[in-house]
């Protein structure tokens, strides 16, 4: 549920002990440009601590940065199951393997943190992935990466800037130093797909007191992360012609409507106004399945699970022969980032025919 996260404290103290723990046990790299006075520290198990100094030189600020999913594995992945009490667990080692005692933890609040949930799905995961068009009023982009997308609002000026949305098959992913996936490598089953909302400056949202980390080791922690996942999960948008049962449109201007849906582009072409009606229509359209509902019932599915044996290793997958996954030439592609023209390329070549319209 929770993934790579930012801790931040001011105590002198403890930054003090902490440092004269690392500087013979870490490496000192160099800092990422937007760091200023700060140095950076990081080790093979994957925590990285930027310890902030004044005009004296002197410590002033500890960001501790880790994955308490990936320490949990040896820093080898994060895709297995993983509760919120994993998860407390993992981050009390790690600060204990620093010199941080239990006690101590009133003295940090969280800066940024990733949370979200692994599932398995039982459709082809790529055709999963190629149906998300939209998280609110945001298109879903490519990456340099077949298999994971994300959705964010560029605009400076609006604080919806520091949330981004990723959503992926955890399955398909790689080791940096490694050319096999996850599920090759025996970290999980092959369907496995993971949604995560990933807060940039934690004191934007308000679903928890991020700036004392006990919040994250309270009674009600794990129902309000979930509440907050679910939330936002609400506001995911697929699209997929796939889904409409065309043999349930009766009148001409749903035939009409129908044939518009397949026009390359056609959603990238709307105002956001008009959009969100389209959106509205589209989700009451009859349907041969829905998308949007099957993995919500996964996500709670997952949530339901206390342990790792829960989590189902080996599942079965729904065949998609009629609709396999298309290879998309980014370069060919007007916008290579931009969703909506992909989904474009993804259904005009897959015209349907829709028959004869009704005559009045």
């Amino acid at each position: 549920m929770i993934d790579y996260t930012s801790f931040k404290t001011e105590n002198i103290e403890i930054i003090n002990n902490t440092y004269s723990i690392i500087k013979d046990t870490f490496s000192q790299e160099k800092t990422e440009t937007r760091w200023r006075r700060t140095h950076k520290f990081t080790n093979k198990n994957g925590i990285n601590i930027y310890l902030t100094y004044d005009r004296f030189e002197n410590y002033i600020k500890m960001f501790i940065k880790f994955s308490p999913h990936s320490i949990s594995n040896n820093n080898l992945h994060n895709a297995n199951f993983f509760s919120l009490e994993e998860a407390q667990i993992s981050i009390l080692k790690t600060f204990k393997s620093l010199g941080i005692e239990r006690d101590d933890l009133k003295y940090f609040g969280v800066s940024s943190i990733e949370i979200g949930v692994n599932f398995r799905v039982n459709r082809d995961t790529y055709f999963i992935l190629n149906s998300a068009l939209l998280y609110g009023c945001y298109f879903f982009k490519e990456t340099q990466y077949k298999h994971y997308k994300t959705a964010s609002n560029d605009n400076d000026n609006d604080n919806d800037k520091y949330l981004k949305v990723k959503f992926y098959i955890k399955s398909e992913q790689k080791k940096t130093e490694l050319d096999s996936t996850y599920y090759e490598l025996g970290y999980c089953d092959k369907n496995i797909m993971r949604f995560e909302l990933k807060l940039e400056k934690i004191s934007k949202f308000k679903i928890l007191d991020f700036s004392n980390i006990e919040s994250l080791f309270q009674d009600n922690t794990e129902e309000i992360l979930q509440k907050f996942i679910l939330d936002d999960y609400e506001k995911m948008f697929f699209f997929n012609l796939k889904e409409i049962d065309n043999q349930k449109l009766k009148t001409k201007p749903q035939f009409k409507w129908f044939g518009r849906l397949q026009v390359t582009g056609y959603w990238e072409t709307l105002s956001s106004k008009k959009r969100s009606k389209e959106k509205q229509k589209y989700n009451k359209t009859p349907k041969k399945f829905d998308l949007k509902k099957e993995i919500r019932n996964n996500i709670i599915e997952t949530f339901s699970m206390k342990k790792k044996s829960d989590f189902p290793h080996k599942t079965s997958i729904k065949k998609e022969e009629d609709f396999p996954p298309k290879k998309i030439n980014l370069q060919n592609t007007q916008n290579p980032l931009n969703s909506s023209n992909i989904y474009g390329k993804l259904y005009s070549s897959d015209y349907i025919d829709v028959g004869n319209l009704p005559k009045y």
